[in-house]
């Protein structure tokens, strides 16, 4: 019974987790008004020159960011319904994925 508990904590906390993380860093602590300005002075620093210039490469890093963290969420589930012999068709698990992270 121990190994199964922990093969069921293995499999299905890490979504969870990030979900949770996703959230966190969902609130307005991580806004792009509380962190854009760092996020100007690091682009700045990196490609040097005037940051107003380089207002669409945070715009594009801020969406990167996103499509990562939900990919990275859409994997984790994928992952969780393939360890736990819930996905037989790839086509309708991606399908099904996709609505659970839109969610």
């Amino acid at each position: 019974m121990q190994g199964l508990a922990r093969r069921i904590i293995l499999t299905w906390l890490p979504p969870f987790l990030w979900m949770g993380v996703i959230f966190y860093f969902s609130t307005d602590r991580f806004s792009s008004e509380q962190t854009g300005s760092f996020v100007d002075q690091l682009i700045a620093a990196i490609f040097a020159g005037d940051v107003i210039s380089w207002g669409w490469l945070n715009l594009l890093t801020r969406k990167l960011g996103h499509v990562t963290e939900y990919a990275i969420l859409a994997i984790l589930w994928l992952r969780a319904f393939a360890a736990s012999g819930l996905l037989r068709d790839y086509r309708r698990a991606a399908i099904r994925i996709l609505a659970l992270v839109a969610v």
